[in-house]
């Protein structure tokens, strides 16, 4: 297991965000939809899966671009889950939460390639092989649209699995969507780690001692 620096620990305990050198799971390069007319707000997401030594997923993030590709800002906070499914590329599959962030109103949160990003609750996650999704909650019929278009996930250990789970609905976070397709919608993505990155807790308590020593010999 490769555990953080003291930098990257300090990074991520200060910033509440660890996009800094991680891999960025879907970006825009679309264009910008709205569903203008629907009666209810839309969850939307991807499916993904992961093979290998598995990720560390380090935040996770809700669309936030207007028609033109400029970042907006967002009219209210969003949700994002992740969840464990199967099968995947199908409608409405078994699905079992595993962690959620949220990335609140405004325009504080960091952005990344047409996305906000907020921290995991509880800190990074590690996911083992299996097949996941990710969903964002409540984008409106306003400025607060979808994207179509963009990176697809591709890397060493984690593949999109070319279906976007969707529905129109007010149910919010750990509702999953009951219906989808795979056309390729922008509307959750995350930044991750290759591998098992997420500190023992014993590591974070001897991170601490190391300080404390560091700063009394210092002051010595």
């Amino acid at each position: 297991m490769r555990f953080p620096t003291a930098l990257t620990l300090a990074l991520a305990l200060g910033s509440g965000t660890s996009a800094y050198g991680s891999i960025l799971a879907y970006g825009d390069g679309g264009s910008a939809g709205n569903h203008t007319g629907a009666a209810n707000p839309l969850n939307i997401g991807r499916e993904f899966s992961v093979t290998g030594t598995g990720i560390t997923i380090v935040d996770l993030g809700v669309y936030a671009e207007d028609n033109l590709g400029a970042p907006i800002t967002l009219s209210a906070s969003h949700d994002v889950t992740l969840f464990s499914i199967n099968p995947p590329n199908s409608a409405n599959p078994s699905a079992t939460f595993i962690a959620t962030g949220n990335v609140p109103q405004g325009s504080g949160a960091p952005y990344d390639s047409g996305f906000r990003f907020a921290p995991v609750v509880g800190g990074p996650i590690f996911l083992a092989p299996g097949n996941y999704a990710v969903i964002a909650y409540g984008l409106d019929n306003g400025n607060e649209g979808y994207g179509d278009g963009g990176s697809r996930l591709s890397s060493a250990n984690a593949n999109d699995l070319v279906f976007d789970p969707y529905q129109f609905t007010s149910a919010g976070s750990p509702n999953f969507p009951n219906t989808g397709d795979g056309n390729d919608h922008n509307g959750a993505s995350f930044h991750f780690d290759l591998g098992n990155t997420t500190p023992e807790p014993g590591s974070l308590a001897l991170f601490g001692l190391s300080a404390a020593g560091a700063l009394i010999a210092r002051r010595r």
